[in-house]
């Protein structure tokens, strides 16, 4: 079983930065049964999660990225699983142990592994990238 530890901050941090506004403008078809939504998503200027900072990125990689966790509409207080199927605590108290989901494969056919999310949460969390600003180490 692929685990990975996250420190709280970190975990925070990451929920607060997955909350994003609705689209400004809404248009859809004629059908009846297909509502089409359109937005301006000009001002984004970098898509790379570690990095963006603009209004629409967020929007944008919710459709294209997984997360760890998620929240449903209506129910923010509930936590549900996505990539990890459950998590818990350290015993110390100092970190979360995330289990992840088997079988997840990549867009070109790589495995999904415990690697993966230590490599986004650590180009997420450095210092020195515009948008970051979280520290994973502390």
């Amino acid at each position: 079983m692929q685990e990975i530890l996250i420190s709280r901050r970190l975990l925070l941090a990451g929920f607060a930065s997955a909350v994003a506004a609705a689209p400004l403008r809404a248009r859809a078809q004629g059908r009846a049964s297909v509502l089409v939504l359109g937005m301006d998503i000009s001002d984004g200027r970098n898509y790379d999660p570690a990095r963006m900072s603009d209004l629409t990125p967020p929007l944008t990689n919710g459709n294209v990225y997984d997360t760890l966790v998620t929240l449903h509409p209506g129910d923010y207080a509930t936590i549900q699983p996505m990539l990890a199927t459950e998590w818990g605590l350290t015993q110390d108290g100092k970190a979360w142990r995330f289990h992840l989901r088997k079988g997840v494969k990549f867009w070109d056919g790589g495995d999904f592994t415990a690697e993966d999310v230590d490599f986004s949460l650590s180009a997420w969390s450095a210092a020195d990238q515009p948008g970051a600003g979280i520290d994973a180490n502390r």
